[in-house]
């Protein structure tokens, strides 16, 4: 079992992710290889996201890179 440290940590770091997706959905040069980036760092610590969503965004980072 985690401390409370170690899981202040690992809250402190989800949202740490949380902001960066965030920023990601502002930027106009993201792409699917930042996105990746920043979902595996949620990977890493255990947490998966939503494979529907996860697909919606992938699919969206594509069709913005055709046009």
């Amino acid at each position: 079992m985690s401390s409370p440290e170690e899981m202040q940590a690992d809250v402190e770091a989800v949202f740490g992710i949380a902001d960066e997706l965030d920023a990601l959905a502002d930027d106009p040069t993201a792409d699917v290889g930042t996105f990746e980036k920043v979902t595996n760092k949620l990977r890493k610590m255990g947490a998966f996201p939503d494979s529907e969503l996860y697909s919606a965004v992938v699919q969206s980072f594509e069709l913005k890179a055709a046009t």
